[in-house]
């Protein structure tokens, strides 16, 4: 799974929805996949909102921590 997600993030895939009811797991496989592609992941869900690297953040942290500009988007 690892291998098969990073090549969707060295794709340049803007998202990628995966439904799961193991979280957890699938999120250290995420987050090995995302790091072997030099990238950071995001998570949102409805209780917490928007995470990286399990911190809760608002658009505007997101975009300085990721170097991205959402508003654009």
């Amino acid at each position: 799974m690892k291998e098969r997600l990073a090549n969707y993030f060295k794709a340049g895939y803007p998202a990628i929805a995966i439904t799961t009811s193991e979280e957890k797991r699938a999120l250290v496989e995420i987050e090995a996949a995302a790091k072997a592609a030099d990238m950071r992941v995001v998570c949102w869900n409805s209780v917490d909102g928007a995470t990286v690297e399990g911190r809760k953040m608002d658009m505007y942290q997101i975009e300085e921590v990721c170097s991205i500009d959402l508003a654009e988007n």
